[in-house]
């Protein structure tokens, strides 16, 4: 993943911000903020900016900008990984929730959205916490 984008504090993030710094992946975000459509957003700043995309103050997950690509950073709670570990369809994730270390907030799980694939599995494991939530 390339480096850290929009690292300055007094310029919250603007979309033609965005789309400068994510160039070819800003199309994933705007995906990304559709399939979030019912969720509360909010620029939240620490060493750069992020987006929480939440509900009721509970995370749903946080999109950090890079240079050309972005991280989807997400806490799954117990309940749901047991279920996610069922879904055969998440296979490409099973490993990384196994793996994960628990923190107060639950299980954390990263994406590196930089192309069409990483994108796609992104959006598939998003959905489907969602409608848990």
């Amino acid at each position: 993943m390339n480096q850290r984008a929009l690292l300055e504090k007094a310029l919250q993030p603007t979309d033609e911000m965005l789309e400068d710094a994510l160039g070819r992946t800003y199309k994933y975000y705007t995906v990304l903020i559709k399939l979030t459509g019912d969720f509360d957003k909010k620029w939240t700043f620490y060493k750069g900016w992020s987006l929480k995309i939440f509900d009721k103050k509970k995370a749903l997950l946080y999109m950090v900008p890079h240079e050309d690509g972005f991280i989807v950073s997400m806490a799954i709670r117990e309940k749901e990984k047991e279920t996610l570990l069922e879904n055969p369809k998440l296979d490409f994730a099973h490993n990384q929730l196994n793996e994960s270390e628990k923190i107060m907030e639950g299980y954390v799980i990263q994406f590196e959205v930089e192309q069409d694939e990483s994108a796609q599995k992104c959006f598939e494991f998003v959905e489907a916490l969602i409608g848990m939530r």
